[in-house]
Order: C-alpha cells, then structure tokens, then sequence
C-alpha cells in the first residue's frame, strides 16, 4: 500500500536532520514507526475491553499478593 503524508514543517527538518545521520533506508524508519503505533493502538483498545469485562464482572482478576506468595516473592 502506498500512503502520502505531509508532516509539519518542525517535523520534516527533524526528519530530514535525522535522515542525513542516518546510514537505514527511510522507508524502514516509516515502516516501523507506523507498526509500532499501531501495535500500541491494538494493546490500548484490548486493555480497554479487559477493563469493561472486569467491571462487568466477566473476569476475574487475582490480587498481586497471591501473585507473589505463590512465587516466593513475599512470606
């Protein structure tokens, strides 16, 4: 897929700055940042469901201090 953005004029010199160091392609660095915000957009809705269904009563969570006697990290 091929995607055209326009970034603020601060952002693009950055960019560019960054770009002039930089020995990687710059459609990696797009790539990966475009990835990784993505990925933190899925895990926020997913935590934002598991918080409804613990409110609603559709799971059942485990207090941390049974977490850690159960390990050994508390007497």
């Amino acid at each position: 897929m091929t995607i055209s953005i326009e970034l603020p004029k601060d952002v693009e010199t950055k960019w560019q700055m960054l770009m002039a160091n930089s020995t990687r392609n710059e459609l990696s660095y797009l790539t990966e940042a475009v990835i990784d915000y993505i990925d933190d957009v899925e895990d926020y809705f997913i935590a934002k469901q598991q918080v409804e269904d613990i409110k609603a009563g559709k799971i059942q969570t485990i207090p941390i201090e049974e977490i850690m006697k159960e390990y050994g990290m508390v007497n």
